[in-house]
């Protein structure tokens, strides 16, 4: 694909292998040259960044390009904020160690990274929820696991280990951390059915998510785990009768809440991760 078209503009450039760099294309001096079908381009963020250049300079061939995409406002903003605002920082970054530096791009983002990591918004909880509101969050339960099935499908092992925002999960985590935070969330719940106003307490989701069954563990087995553990639930929930949506749990992070609170949480949390990965997937152009 011709990028020298493309001199002088920022630009997302889509590789035969499906990664994809938000990058300028370089127009270079006179008296520098490249052979035909290649062009000099300045990486921004890339989505590998696991490779030695994975920021800075390189020399792109024009037959590995399947795809070149104009950049989102908020991401021009990004790019324009840090070269004017900041404008040493170009010298700074090239005299650090860059793996150790945030992305470039983020730099200037104003609200970028709160959409990629609230692709749904927060959670805002409804107090006081009428019975068929109550009933619709129910209802969606069924669903969380055929939807994330759905998403999931045809992703390769090296897409599930794509982190779904800079420094953030791989999608393979984000899973494993689906059926961890459900099961604990369920047996808050029913401690909440059968104590009274019971201190349920957090755990490290940060840590867990480096421990070896995240990493080791085939998505398939969490998917497996969430559809069981969601019958269990549903199966509670058929069997509860109003009085007991307004019994309560004492968190360490949110107060007491009720469990109609709760309940929403948990629906909230499945479609918010899950939307998560769907964000990432159409970024990248994976489906």
């Amino acid at each position: 694909m011709e990028l020298n078209r493309y001199a002088g503009q920022y630009v997302k450039i889509i590789t035969k292998n499906q990664e994809w760099m938000v990058c300028e294309i370089l127009e270079l001096p006179d008296n520098e040259s490249l052979p035909d079908g290649h062009s000099m381009i300045n990486i921004f963020d890339r989505s590998n960044r696991n490779i030695k250049s994975s920021k800075g300079r390189m020399v792109l061939m024009h037959e590995d390009v399947v795809r070149i995409e104009e950049l989102e406002p908020e991401i021009l903003q990004g790019i324009h904020l840090t070269l004017t605002r900041v404008p040493d920082i170009v010298e700074v970054y090239k005299s650090l160690n860059r793996e150790e530096l945030p992305s470039r791009v983020s730099f200037g983002k104003i609200g970028e990274l709160d959409q990629t990591r609230f692709p749904i918004g927060k959670f805002e909880p409804i107090p006081l929820p009428s019975s068929e509101e109550r009933q619709s969050f129910i209802n969606q339960i069924p669903d969380i696991t055929i939807t994330l099935r759905h998403t999931l499908t045809n992703l390769t092992l090296d897409q599930l280990q794509t982190p779904y925002r800079h420094e953030g999960w791989t999608i393979q985590q984000v899973v494993h951390h689906l059926a961890d935070n459900d099961m604990n969330a369920y047996l808050r719940f029913k401690r909440a059915l059968t104590e009274d106003e019971p201190l349920v307490h957090s755990y490290r989701e940060d840590l867990w998510a480096e421990l070896n069954d995240y990493k080791d563990v085939p998505i398939e087995t969490s998917i497996l785990l969430l559809e069981s553990l969601h019958s269990r639930f549903l199966s509670v929930l058929n069997g509860m009768n109003s009085d007991d949506y307004h019994r309560k749990l004492r968190t360490q992070l949110l107060g007491n809440i009720t469990l109609d609170i709760a309940l929403q949480r948990f629906v909230w949390h499945n479609r918010h991760h899950i939307a998560q990965i769907t964000s990432l997937i159409r970024r990248n152009g994976w489906s």
